[in-house]
């Protein structure tokens, strides 16, 4: 037997092995073998993997030694969520969580209510469709406003209000007081269906700017 042949065959036996250790965990009660997961705190945990997860006794000592009883996903993407690796395929966290806690796997995204992405805890997951998902959003970095779909307009001198609706940007009003583009825009949410926590509690926020001077406030 070749030596390429060889590796060829051995690479092969190895990508197989994963493939069948990814379908058992298809089912949750599989995955509940692996991790452990505190639905108060949102952590989880690796459990002690046995023998029949590795190739070898060597892999087998190596991978519980480091891991078994030790934080689990860990690390982080670019837009903030947790996630880890289970047999070569990467999860996100909230996902793990709520299959674990509820015994299937969610159909739909996962929302964080609270806006917190690092924030597992059970409480604050929910199944929700992508619209619905989208109603629940934290400000955005750009946002000078404090709040959500509120903008001064230097053109018209004055704060405007939109909103986006059957997948259109609707023009809510022109207004000279922030706090009422502010109302306006939280009416318009409240009746499209928006969570009450959507941009964060921008009130306070915008207050704040317009005491400090960072943008203009009433008459301005």
């Amino acid at each position: 037997m070749s030596v390429i042949f060889y590796y060829d065959t051995v690479q092969q036996q190895a990508a197989e092995f994963l493939e069948d250790l990814r379908d058992t965990i298809a089912g949750v009660q599989a995955l509940r073998k692996l991790i452990n997961y505190d639905s108060a705190t949102g952590g989880l945990e690796w459990l002690h993997r046995p023998r029949h997860y590795f190739q070898s006794n060597r892999i087998f000592n190596s991978w519980n030694a480091k891991w078994a009883g030790k934080p689990a996903f860990t690390s982080k993407d670019h837009h903030g969520y947790f996630n880890g690796r289970i047999f070569g395929r990467t999860y996100l966290a909230h996902r793990v969580a709520f299959a674990l806690e509820n015994g299937a796997w969610p159909i739909g995204e996962i929302d964080h209510v609270n806006g917190n992405r690092a924030d597992n805890r059970i409480a604050n997951l929910r199944v929700v469709t992508r619209s619905e998902n989208a109603r629940n959003m934290g400000l955005s970095r750009a946002n000078k406003s404090g709040c959500s779909g509120v903008y001064w307009s230097v053109k018209g001198r004055e704060w405007r209000a939109q909103i986006a609706a059957g997948g259109k940007k609707v023009a809510i009003g022109g207004y000279q007081c922030l706090d009422d583009a502010i109302a306006a825009r939280r009416l318009a949410e409240a009746r499209a269906g928006y969570h009450p926590n959507h941009g964060g509690r921008c009130s306070q926020l915008s207050a704040d700017l317009v005491a400090a001077g960072l943008v203009p406030g009433e008459g301005a």
